[in-house]
């Protein structure tokens, strides 16, 4: 069976590589922060 908790970076032949697992997708990722409106802004419409 396979760890998926283990830190990335496989051995050899082990099949889990460098990007697969947690560690490698906090390694590779980066946090961004996005605003989305709740109110309807007034140029907003239907396209003319």
């Amino acid at each position: 069976s396979v760890r998926y908790w283990t830190p990335f970076g496989g051995f050899k032949q082990s099949g889990i590589g460098r990007e697969l697992g947690p560690d490698a997708l906090t390694a590779f990722t980066e946090t961004k922060n996005v605003f989305i409106s709740s109110t309807p802004s007034s140029t907003e419409g239907p396209a003319q």
